[in-house]
C-alpha cells in the first residue's frame, strides 16, 4: 500500500467499491476498498499497517 507522512493515500477512485461490504479488520460495512480489492476503512488499513 502506498503511504503518504499523514497515512495511506487513497485518493485514487479504485478504492471506492461502491457496494458497502464488511471491512475485513473490523467487520463495519464500507464501500472502500484496499490495494488488493478487499473491503476496508482507511483507518483500519492505517491501523493495520502499524501494527504490522
Amino acid at each position: 500500500m502506498k503511504t503518504t507522512p499523514r497515512g495511506l493515500n487513497w485518493r485514487d477512485a479504485k478504492h471506492w467499491g461502491g457496494t458497502r461490504k464488511p471491512c475485513i479488520h473490523c467487520g463495519r460495512a464500507t464501500p472502500l476498498r484496499d490495494d488488493h480489492d478487499r473491503p476496508a476503512h482507511k483507518v483500519c488499513a492505517e491501523n493495520a499497517e502499524a501494527t504490522r
